[in-house]
């Protein structure tokens, strides 16, 4: 059986080799595999399908990230009220579609959980506790797994974090299909305005988390209103700038210099971890530490 983990400090940390140009590599991955991959554009489409037709690593295992955020219950409002009525149907309780008011957790989503607690010998109170979830994890799908991050917070700022750490997240769960270029490619998932739980295939370190960004409808940390540019320079010189101690789910973080200007970014998720894209195995989950920070940027 799979392997679920429900919060970003169970998730187990890759192992950060020390010594790349790219910031990223594993320790035990090898380093043919890791190469970014630098196109030409008159072979681009040649070689995204040569490179899509042969997975990265085959037999890598899924990562199921299937976070728990809060306790739900009657009258609960929020996109993972939804997400847990999609999971509920999907594992044969309430009819597919028959949501009512979607985000809002009513009576025949607790009739339902009910039934679902029951047959699973769960206490049978209608409460969406982590009992319950861990028992329902199986049955949340891509986008079902994304939304469970997107609970009704107050402040708007923080909801926005949240859509933040989410798609960052959603990155890290599907990294084997995901490469590495600083070609014409990059800001793939801006320019075609894709959004979760579909995820673009082609980016480097900026530009990922620039697409982080736009999903969650923030303002570009570019400075540039997404206009389909930006890099690691354009993302230092906005945003204010925080210690480690004050850092927030989706603050980015800036690693090394290269002629005046910093080698990698990486997006902060809580818990001491970052998501970085800076080679061609994906989105890896490193501890905020595994190199010398040059600083930390808060854009919300």
């Amino acid at each position: 059986m799979d392997d679920f983990f429900y919060s970003i400090a169970d998730l187990p940390l890759d192992e950060w080799d020390g010594k790349d140009e790219d910031n990223s590599v594993l320790k035990s991955l090898d380093a043919e595999l890791a190469k970014p991959r630098i196109l030409a554009s008159a072979d681009e489409e040649k070689l995204v399908a040569s490179l899509l037709s042969q997975p990265l690593l085959a037999s890598a295992k899924s990562l199921n990230y299937v976070p728990f955020k809060r306790t739900v219950r009657l009258n609960t409002h929020g996109k993972d009220c939804f997400a847990i009525k999609r999971a509920l149907s999907v594992a044969g309780f309430g009819k597919w579609g028959g949501w009512g008011i979607e985000t809002l957790f009513g009576p025949f989503a607790v009739k339902n959980l009910k039934a679902f607690q029951h047959k699973n010998r769960l206490k049978v109170d209608g409460v969406y506790g982590l009992n319950t979830h861990k028992k329902l994890a199986p049955h949340f799908d891509a986008y079902g797994r994304w939304l469970l991050g997107q609970v009704n917070l107050i402040s708007p700022s923080q909801r926005k974090r949240n859509i933040i750490e989410s798609t960052a997240m959603l990155g890290y769960a599907h990294r084997y299909a995901i490469h590495y270029t600083q070609s014409s490619l990059r800001m793939q998932g801006v320019r075609n305005h894709i959004m979760p739980p579909h995820y673009p295939i082609w980016e480097d370190c900026s530009s990922w988390a620039t697409w982080e960004y736009w999903v969650a409808r923030a303002s570009d940390p570019n400075g540039l209103g997404y206009n389909g540019q930006g890099y690691t320079g354009t993302l230092i010189n906005h945003g204010t700038r925080v210690s480690l101690s004050q850092a927030k789910t989706g603050d980015l973080v800036f690693y090394g210099w290269e002629n005046g200007v910093p080698g990698h970014v990486a997006t902060y998720v809580g818990s001491g971890r970052v998501v970085s894209h800076g080679s061609e195995i994906g989105p890896l989950l490193l501890p905020v530490t595994y190199r010398p920070i040059v600083s930390i940027h808060s854009y919300l």
